[in-house]
């Protein structure tokens, strides 16, 4: 059922590139209106389902955090995230994930909601997943980025990283960010940044995007 209403918006004649995840934290994420005419795909994932508008979009969950029904129904018992589950079916086509509401609540779960990203970025090619305004991870590619105020970036893995442009550190070639470290704490971007990495990495603001 969920490649079925996905492989909708990637046939050639209507193709999508972007998609929205809808998780249980949306009192959280207070930019999020709700894509009320948005044409592409959206996902109710679990208690995200508590917020969808009308019949539009899909809802994938174990139904542990919602009030609502779900329209393909997980297992409780299982081993894996709601969110894990539904970024395995989303296709290479769509290189913008938005997700509201996947961002505070539980340590546990916001931090492997940042893992699950990462894995699902690893092999991929100018692909963006952006958490609200205040986190924007990064597949392997080049981006224009527009940054004013602090920022930081995180990698979970060693990655090549290149940042460049209007702010305060410059990363170049022959420079490293060391995976899971603090080296990437507390730049200052000023207007376009440029940023080229081979893979995943994550960019945290503290004014929003």
């Amino acid at each position: 059922m969920l490649d079925d209403y996905l492989a909708k918006f990637t046939e050639k004649a209507k193709a999508c590139h972007e998609i929205h995840l809808v998780g249980p934290l949306i009192g959280l994420a207070p930019d999020y209106a709700g894509p009320v005419n948005y044409p592409g795909p959206i996902l109710y994932v679990d208690g995200g389902a508590d917020f969808r508008y009308g019949e539009q979009g899909l809802a994938v969950g174990d139904g542990d955090s919602a009030q609502s029904p779900m329209d393909v129904k997980l297992n409780y018992s299982k081993d894996y995230s709601d969110l894990s589950f539904v970024l395995n079916y989303i296709p290479a086509a769509f290189k913008k994930i938005h997700l509201h509401g996947f961002l505070g609540g539980r340590r546990d779960h916001e931090l492997m909601n940042f893992a699950e990203i990462h894995r699902f970025l690893i092999g991929r090619n100018l692909t963006q997943a952006r958490f609200a305004d205040e986190v924007l991870a990064c597949s392997a590619g080049v981006y224009q980025l527009p940054i004013q105020g602090l920022f930081s970036l995180f990698l979970f893995a060693e990655t090549t990283v290149e940042l460049t442009g209007d702010c305060a550190y410059h990363v170049q070639k022959a420079q490293q960010i060391i995976p899971l470290s603090s080296h990437g704490l507390s730049n200052t971007g000023r207007g376009q940044v440029k940023l080229k990495c081979n893979g995943p990495l994550f960019i945290f603001f503290t004014h929003g995007l």
